[in-house]
């Protein structure tokens, strides 16, 4: 379906197509890091890299559930899990390369869970940069799940606002990160951000049914341990 809704008639014909703009992304990203590689942003840029990595999530999900919002973490858990699990699939489907290196510069001591050593496309950095921003702020604001969202009136107030730059303000640190850190092309981050407002977009309509459904359902954990099973089976990680 994705190489459908870009007009290419199979992932083939998608993956012949991006691998040019694979080309000409590794380009982009050295033209940014000539232009702005320093020491300090080196730091800044690989500090933000690692807030979408697996042990960041370990560290924080567990600290918001047991002392700030346990639904939110519950729930911010899933968009994690999930949003995981799907693009790590997906680039396993479409296995592109990430950007050439060299020319790209990457830095040694990077921390990465793959070491960069999976496939680019799209970004699972971008795509849960913008899922868990996006459902944390519309919880946070008290938007409804179930109804139709009033931006006007969301952002009515200046706390929402200034919450909602601070979200951006994430989103656009962390994934500038992996083009200046030369994980990743423009076209990775375009497929992550799109898959994250998706993602977002359908796991916030419906998770209090979700949840609902957590707490009704017998031998729950049976239950997940299947899936992530039949998972892992159907879906072992490939490398470039």
């Amino acid at each position: 379906p994705i190489a459908w809704l870009t007009l290419n008639p199979s992932i083939g014909a998608f993956r012949e197509r991006k691998f040019r703009v694979v080309e000409e992304g590794t380009k982009t990203v050295v033209r940014i890091q000539k232009a702005l590689r320093n020491p300090f942003l080196d730091k800044y840029f690989a500090a933000f890299s690692f807030c979408a990595e697996e042990e960041f999530y370990l560290l924080v999900l567990p600290f918001l559930i047991w002392n700030v919002d346990r639904v939110l973490g519950v729930r911010l858990t899933y968009v994690v899990c999930v949003g995981l699990i799907v693009g790590n699939i997906m680039k396993d489907v479409f296995a592109l390369p990430r950007p050439l290196s060299p020319p790209a510069w990457r830095p040694k001591d990077l921390y990465d869970t793959t070491n960069l050593c999976d496939f680019g496309f799209p970004s699972t950095h971008a795509m849960n940069a913008v899922s868990n921003s996006l459902f944390a702020f519309l919880y946070v604001v008290g938007a409804s799940p179930t109804g139709p969202i009033n931006l006007v009136e969301l952002l009515g107030p200046v706390e929402n606002r200034l919450l909602l730059g601070a979200c951006l303000f994430y989103i656009f640190s962390l994934c500038f990160s992996r083009l200046y850190l030369g994980a990743h092309t423009p076209t990775d981050l375009r497929g992550g951000m799109t898959l994250g407002v998706v993602w977002v977009a359908i796991y916030f309509a419906v998770s209090e049914s979700v949840d609902a459904y957590i707490l009704s359902t017998n031998l729950l954990s049976l239950k997940l341990v299947g899936a992530a099973t039949v998972l892992l089976l159907l879906n072992p990680q490939p490398r470039p």
